[in-house]
């Protein structure tokens, strides 16, 4: 197992946490051997990566076995999205862009990918999570930085809603606001695992999956 990051702080408490390979890249250039993964996850990563998706999704072709399966998540540009206006990173500070369900089969279809599946889960509960996780970096920042920290600690150091899960909350901010972050986090993931796997605008994320061309991958 190999994890890759651009960051090198991201891969310091990664490397807290699991005993696996990790290498400091881009997702536009993986110094990585053709050919060699079975699996590759791309969680939360392409809307970050603005022009240049196709490019990643070449790349994850190219390490990738015959017959390996690549496993895409990102936001949906649906109903939640495009009208509760969730995401200041997409709307306000043009961080990132989300994608239509139809936009991530055209990208994986130009990536040369087959066997493409692509379907919508998740609900409210990601979202209530990400909002009260940024509203926790907030008061940090504020309380260490002022208003003008604040602003620039959100808009340039990661909005996204992954990077604030499970983050431990300041002694001065209540421990009911730490309770409810990890009560939504596990509700979230209860949705994604009991989610209808449907083509639909009310649901957050998109999930995808696709395989190289090839003959498939024998088991041992």
């Amino acid at each position: 197992m190999v994890g890759v990051d651009i960051s090198i702080q991201n891969l310091r408490i990664a490397k807290r946490h699991r005993r696996i390979d990790l290498i400091l890249a881009t997702a536009t250039r993986l110094p990585l051997r053709n050919n060699i993964f079975h699996k590759v996850a791309m969680l939360e990563l392409i809307e970050h990566l603005q022009n240049h998706e196709v490019t990643s999704l070449d790349e994850v072709n190219r390490v990738l076995r015959p017959g390996g399966c690549v496993l895409l998540s990102t936001p949906n540009k649906g109903m939640f999205s495009l009208y509760l206006l969730m995401d200041p990173a997409t709307y306000l500070l043009k961080k990132h862009r989300h994608f239509y369900p139809i936009e991530v089969r055209r990208l994986l279809a130009a990536a040369r990918f087959e066997r493409i599946r692509v379907f919508t889960a998740g609900f409210f509960a990601e979202q209530t999570s990400y909002l009260i996780g940024l509203f926790v970096t907030y008061i940090r920042s504020f309380r260490c930085k002022g208003l003008h920290g604040a602003v620039r600690t959100l808009a340039f150091s990661g909005l996204s809603a992954r990077n604030l899960e499970g983050q431990e909350c300041t002694e001065s901010t209540s421990i009911l606001l730490q309770k409810c972050l990890r009560f939504f986090w596990r509700v979230a993931d209860l949705e994604f695992v009991r989610g209808e796997r449907a083509l639909t605008d009310k649901y957050y994320c998109i999930l995808a999956t696709a395989r190289k061309g090839g003959c498939p991958i024998r088991r041992l």
